[in-house]
């Protein structure tokens, strides 16, 4: 194009320069108006070229702006769907994320300096109730958005109603809807139903479809026998109402079918479920989000439209019916598919070596290989999940503004396989075995990290006999020889490690009464230990309750804000606020709302908060108590969690045992050791700040969590139904940023 100028540009410098030397209008002779006639005609050929460049020349300057303009406007849409994300992370509570999700609806944002706008439309497909009502058969709600043109409301069908995720009755039909308001604002909705509900405002509402009688199947299908209108025919999630927990996922709907079902959480869990006829199937929160990219004016305008479709969640309570209606359950792994990782992990001797093995028909970890053999202090067998990228427990400590918390669970057995009784026999009288979890550094026979384990050892001999250390003893002249559970802490204090007991709890052999060991002191069979781990930053109030804070809401200190996590009580009653999503400089405030905060407990930016429990096989009635042996069992094979609230034990979910710590503290090894909790768990929470995560990356994260094994009997040690339940919030798509909403499809 530049040439082309440059040579229009020269015709007309010559054409000027010919003027100027005033050649005659009639030729002084034929060889002069020869080239007179033909200098003219050489300026009529690059005038005819310059006015035919000239307009490819403008084509290909406009087309080339008009792509990068479309390209602009592109980025310009995917920056209104982040934004909307954004804005929907950056409050707490699940109903200020639904108002949030209306309040972007058909607005226009314009970025500074002329460069462009973007358009947010939001169309949901859940309903949020709009009006309390006590027995009501007029369901008010309203839609935090609009309703597009290419979708409808069935005018009958059948709904659920849910109370941050605990269901609220059971589902109920409807048979008429009346829809009201404009797509400009937010529409309403007001659903006539068959029986009468009592509702507050701010309650959600799922459409739900009926089932066929069928087995759902990994990658399978879903015939649904009514209410097929109200599912997005892609991506959509949903739960089968009354059926347990499990959140499924399908690709897309045709007809009547909802095709190639996956577990939402893990794809690759097996899939195997008796749908009943008439099986209620809820569809959970899905969102349906377009955003238009514009840039320019006039000739130059160009905008791109772009809809994003899919289910959204920055929490459970968001996506799901709740066990227990509590904003904080986000992930669980478990199976034989954990067991075969760990197994495919080891092969150091420096850390011992795991294998598989089958045993009474199903799988467990065995301990192949120690480090040591006899009476080596080093004698011992342990090993963690891989770290690093596309780690889920990463993107569980992201989400939640750098703090990790989980419940990590497994079975432990000891002895020989007896398979003609499918038991062990042979036990040993030493052992410690358990869980290892805040493993910090990659694996190796330095790498620190908590321990909690059951365990027996011996040091009447004045070493370390049974390849445990003593130091892993409390007070060795009572308690040498007796069971127990013992919370430790390994402190990678030279090749042989350096095993320190922190907290402990003896156990009953005298008459079994915990059942998980005899009155020899054995292993009883496939025996449950499980360990609950809250990290985060902390207030104290001065008050015995604290009603109107509540979980998800923001606290600001100083020029920082945070979340609240969770409430728990320290020894003396009085509520600890503990809080992850920590931003900016965070201080301690006076006064939250009309409470005050305690001064000598200050602001502590960083601890974990320890429980642990345990359980045997068999069932031992059950009561409103956490801290006795009086609790459901958990065979193997099974694999149940704790409640998330101790103070809210019940019979229904008594089924395990929660740990009073003894109250003797290894403070020696730990200084930031402090017993905690009041009510169903006075003297059960363990406050420590020994390990806690530190500023990792995707690629950096630790291994964090792995099974362990003290001692030369570590090689009759088992382990069985390792599992583990992420708390807080997870990113999307473990990119490392927070967006709020679950990865959607981008049309």
């Amino acid at each position: 194009m530049k040439k082309h100028s440059i040579h229009f540009q020269l015709a007309v410098e010559e054409q000027t320069h010919v003027r100027q030397r005033n050649f005659p209008l009639f030729p002084a002779s034929k060889g002069r108006g020869a080239i007179l006639v033909g200098l003219i005609m050489i300026m009529v050929i690059f005038a005819i070229l310059a006015a035919a460049l000239l307009p490819l020349t403008s084509t290909s300057f406009f087309s080339e702006v008009a792509a990068n303009n479309m390209n602009k406007a592109y980025y310009l849409a995917e920056s209104g769907y982040r934004y909307a994300a954004s804005q929907f992370i950056s409050v707490s509570g699940e109903t200020n994320r639904d108002n949030i999700i209306g309040s972007v609806h058909n607005k226009t944002y314009n970025l500074s300096g002329g460069a462009g706008s973007f358009y947010i439309e939001s169309y949901p497909y859940y309903y949020k109730v709009n009006a309390a009502g006590t027995n009501t058969t007029a369901l008010q709600t309203k839609i935090n958005g609009g309703i597009p043109s290419d979708r409808t409301i069935p005018t009958t069908g059948r709904i659920v109603i849910l109370n941050e995720g605990t269901l609220v009755g059971t589902a109920v039909n409807y048979t008429n809807v009346v829809l009201a308001g404009s797509n400009a604002t937010y529409r309403t909705a007001t659903f006539t139903l068959s029986s009468p509900v009592t509702v507050t405002e701010g309650y959600t509402v799922l459409p739900v479809a009926t089932a066929t009688a069928q087995t759902l199947t990994t990658n399978g299908n879903l015939t649904l026998s009514a209410g097929a209108a109200a599912f997005p025919d892609i991506r959509g999630t949903f739960q089968l109402v009354g059926a347990g927990s499990t959140v499924y996922i399908y690709e897309k709907k045709v007809g009547n079918n909802l095709q190639n079902i996956t577990n939402f959480i893990n794809p690759t869990n097996t899939i195997s479920v008796a749908v009943t006829n008439g099986q209620d199937v809820a569809l959970l929160k899905y969102l349906d989000i377009r955003s238009t990219g514009s840039l320019g004016s006039g000739i130059m305008s160009t905008s791109r439209k772009l809809t994003y479709r899919g289910p959204i969640a920055a929490i459970n309570s968001d996506q799901g019916l709740a066990s227990n209606g509590l904003p904080e359950a986000q992930a669980e792994q478990k199976g034989d598919a954990l067991l075969t990782m760990l197994a495919d992990a080891s092969g150091s001797t420096s850390t011992g070596n795991f294998a598989t093995t089958t045993l009474g028909g199903d799988t467990a970890l065995s301990i192949t290989q120690t480090t040591g053999a006899g009476n080596q202090p080093s004698t011992e067998a342990y090993v963690s999940m891989p770290g690093g990228a596309n780690n889920p427990i990463y993107q569980s400590w992201d989400g939640a503004g750098s703090y990790l918390s989980y419940d990590i669970q497994v079975k432990v057995a000891t002895g020989t396989w007896n398979s003609a009784t499918n038991s062990f026999i042979a036990k040993p009288d030493t052992y410690c075995a358990g869980i290892m979890f805040r493993a910090s550094t990659a694996l190796s026979n330095q790498a620190p990290f908590y321990g909690f384990s059951i365990m027996r050892s011996n040091n009447n001999r004045g070493n370390n006999n049974d390849g445990i250390k003593d130091t892993m003893i409390p007070d060795p002249a009572t308690n040498n020889n007796k069971a127990m559970l013992v919370l430790w802490t390994r402190n990678s204090n030279q090749g042989n490690g350096d095993d320190n007991w922190l907290a402990y709890k003896l156990l009953d052999e005298d008459d079994g009464s915990d059942v998980i060991v005899d009155d020899d002191g054995h292993v009883d069979d496939w025996s449950t230990l499980l360990v609950r781990i809250v990290e985060a930053a902390s207030l104290k109030l001065t008050v015995n309750d604290a009603a109107t804070i509540n979980l998800g809401d923001t606290i600001t200190g100083g020029a920082g804000t945070a979340e609240v996590f969770r409430k728990i009580n320290d020894s003396d009653g009085k509520v600890v606020l503990l809080l992850n999503k920590v931003v900016g400089t965070f201080t301690r405030p006076n006064t939250i709302g009309s409470f005050t905060t305690d001064s000598t407990w200050g602001y502590r930016s960083r601890d974990n908060y320890i429980w642990v429990f345990y359980t045997d096989r068999i069932d031992h009635s059950s009561d409103t108590t956490a801290l006795n042996n009086v609790r459901l069992g958990q065979t193997r094979g099974t694999v149940n969690w704790p409640m998330n609230q101790i103070q809210n034990w019940d019979a229904a979910g008594d089924k395990f045992t929660l740990v009073a710590w003894n109250a003797s503290l290894n403070t020696a090894q730990d200084s930031t050791l402090h017993i905690m909790g009041s009510g169903k768990e006075a003297g059960a929470i363990l406050r420590t700040q020994k390990w806690t995560t530190g500023a990792y990356t995707m690629g950096s994260f630790p291994p964090e969590i792995g099974v362990v094994s003290l001692g030369k009997n570590s090689v009759k040690t088992y382990f069985d139904d390792l599992a583990y339940y992420l708390k807080g919030g997870v990113s999307s798509g473990g990119t490392g940023s927070e967006t709020g909403f679950l990865p959607p499809i981008q049309q």
